[in-house]
């Protein structure tokens, strides 16, 4: 037989279990509310990283041969076509010697100096190049399953178009200028490509862009030495000519990740 007491029991563990059941239920009523509230932007990263390689030629005229490259982009979305970033793009070409003056040395076999060898040689040099500054572009997705901001994933096969400009810096080789030369100027771009996913969260790109150069100066990055020059031969070749653009094309393969994504 149940006591008073027992009955009285029950029915306190009966309530306390219920109450418990009732507010389990709305506290996974708030929490789907919550997550239903928040802004599809901040669920998922919003900014893609790429490394990139590529090779890029030169305008013959800039006195530059072509080299490859090796770079970096990072980019952010812009709504759901457009992405706006910062790019970085480092290169080594060499100068064209030949479109500077020819230098001569002579050196004699004996003390005497009854034989001498004469050598004539062009004056050419291993630089640095880097090229850095801001981009703009569109994105457009080839399928519905798009780059999302709300899922921060690249799930689809898109056309790529940006365009861009910075600054460009040439640092010329300390030893043979037996000093520290920066030169600098200023470029501007426009490329496109198209991106393939991959597993991961990751892309492959491939693009093309032309890489405009101003406020570039060819004869700066001569090393003809006028107490060398040469006044027995003429030199083959004209100096380079002096432009106000060099159209320089870029192509690059770039690797994309999302930093974060799952």
């Amino acid at each position: 037989m149940t006591t008073p007491l027992g009955r009285a029991l029950s029915r306190a563990c009966g309530r306390l279990v219920l109450l418990a059941a009732l507010a389990s239920t709305a506290a996974a009523q708030n929490d789907t509310t919550m997550v239903e509230e928040q802004p599809l932007g901040r669920t998922g990263p919003q900014h893609t990283v790429s490394v990139l390689t590529g090779y890029q030629w030169f305008d013959e005229q800039s006195a530059l041969t072509g080299a490859p490259l090796i770079g970096l982009r990072i980019e952010r979305g812009l709504g759901s076509l457009f992405t706006a970033g910062v790019n970085l793009g480092l290169t080594r070409p060499s100068t064209r010697g030949e479109m500077f003056p020819w230098n001569r040395q002579v050196y004699f076999s004996n003390p005497a100096g009854e034989r001498e060898t004469t050598l004539v040689f062009i004056t050419s040099q291993d630089v640095v190049m880097a090229t850095y500054g801001a981009q703009a572009g569109a994105r457009l997705p080839l399928s519905r399953t798009g780059w999302s901001r709300a899922t921060g994933r690249l799930g689809a096969i898109a056309l790529e178009a940006l365009a861009g400009v910075g600054f460009t810096t040439i640092w010329a080789d300390p030893e043979q200028n037996r000093t520290n030369r920066v030169l600098g100027g200023w470029y501007w771009n426009v490329g496109g490509g198209v991106s393939v996913p991959l597993p991961q969260n990751t892309a492959l790109s491939v693009r093309v862009d032309d890489v405009v150069l101003r406020n570039h100066f060819p004869s700066r990055l001569s090393l003809a030495d006028p107490l060398f020059a040469d006044d027995l031969f003429d030199d083959p070749a004209k100096a380079p000519e002096r432009k106000s653009s060099y159209h320089s094309p870029r192509v690059s393969v770039a690797f994309t990740f999302i930093p974060g994504a799952n």
